[in-house]
């Protein structure tokens, strides 16, 4: 293939430099609200508006689901103890179901079998990181079920890289 190319400038094919620097100006200041930090108030407002809906979302789940999910259990349980050690009202009710159900794993009298066999094993670096993440938040003490579960998180890289089987393309 043989194409001519132009030969034009870059600053006379449209927009100088000077005019693309004063329309990103423009830009940043029009947005520049949403850019900046909310208030205390305002960030405070709305992680109380955010709580209750978290809290049905975390009930329901667990009252209608056997397994363990990262977001509904792990993520309620860190997300609930932080808003609590911050001074925002929670259930403690929610939390507590919500623990009880997340927790049962390394608490029932198979749990070291279980830890040692990974028989509840699904996808360990979300997972499992997720629930020593929450137990530790919770709590709950250490113990031979969460070193077994800790040991195994700390030799799942592979080339310095978490494995998961979350298969996502590379961005």
């Amino acid at each position: 293939m043989n194409c001519k190319m132009d030969k034009q400038p870059v600053a006379s094919s449209g927009m100088n430099s000077y005019r693309k620097l004063a329309l990103l100006v423009l830009v940043l200041l029009l947005f520049s609200r949403t850019a900046l930090p909310q208030s205390v108030p305002a960030t405070r407002d709305a992680v109380a508006r955010a709580l209750p809906i978290l809290q049905k979302s975390a009930s329901t789940f667990v009252e209608k689901r056997a397994c363990f999910s990262c977001h509904h259990n792990a993520l309620s349980i860190l997300t609930l103890h932080l808003a609590r050690d911050r001074g925002f009202s929670i259930d403690a009710t929610v939390l507590s179901k919500v623990e009880q159900k997340t927790f049962r794993e390394l608490q029932n009298p198979n749990a070291l079998d279980d830890a040692v066999q990974a028989a509840n094993l699904s996808d360990p670096t979300p997972n499992e990181s997720l629930l020593l993440m929450a137990a530790h938040a919770s709590g709950l003490p250490r113990d031979t079920v969460t070193a077994v579960i800790a040991q195994r998180m700390a030799t799942w890289q592979r080339d310095s890289h978490w494995v998961t089987s979350d298969f996502r393309p590379d961005s």
